[in-house]
């Protein structure tokens, strides 16, 4: 309901025709017309200045009411200036730099989200890569592992795979590879792993 008549005003407003229900006192009509525009996508330079030709230039409310437009808006400061211009161009510079800490705020408000973006996106890419290192190297690891297990069977049979099946899946590489290079002048599966004592 609301919005239908902030709508209906809003399209007598850009026709130039007053609504009987518009207020003849200036402030009132130009805080209305502020609301009325929040219900539209983008505020474009003209129709702020055709907003601020009711503003008095020293009210205290016209700081609020403009503060507002900036807030609802995210008009630029660049579309701030040209609709001031149109309309009160006495006061560009003033009315400018009375609005720039929001401007500012804004500004290191997207310089900040963008900082975490970037953080997060740099931390996911971070995370990848070591995930697929890690990977790749759990896979170099396994495959040493079941290359050694299959050896140990063929050349020492399933009992000695069994026996040591526990101790070769938990070696380091550094192992992996000693026990790699042992199995091929090995005569028993003791010397495999070092062991002289152990006959299988």
């Amino acid at each position: 309901m609301m919005k239908a008549a902030m709508r209906g005003l809003i399209i007598s407003m850009e026709k130039g025709v007053r609504p009987l229900y518009m207020p003849s006192h200036p402030l009132l009509r130009a805080g209305l017309a502020a609301l009325a525009w929040a219900f539209v996508e983008g505020l474009k330079p003209e129709k702020l200045a055709q907003l601020l030709r009711d503003l008095p230039d020293n009210h205290p409310l016209t700081q609020q009411i403009l503060l507002y437009i900036v807030r609802v808006h995210k008009i630029t400061e660049s579309e701030f200036k040209q609709g001031v211009g149109e309309a009160k161009p006495h006061l560009v510079e003033a009315l400018t730099m009375s609005l720039a800490q929001e401007w500012m705020d804004r500004g290191e408000a997207k310089g900040l989200q963008k900082g975490i973006q970037q953080g997060i996106q740099q931390g996911i890419q971070q995370g990848i890569q070591q995930g697929m290192q890690q990977g790749i190297e759990q896979g170099f690891l396994k495959g040493e592992a079941n290359t050694l297990l299959r050896l140990i069977e063929r050349k020492f049979g399933a009992q000695a795979k069994a026996h040591h099946e526990k101790q070769v899946e938990q070696a380091s590489e550094a192992e992996l590879e000693q026990w790699l290079d042992r199995i091929l002048t090995a005569e028993n599966v003791g010397q495999v792993f070092g062991d002289d004592s152990s006959r299988q």
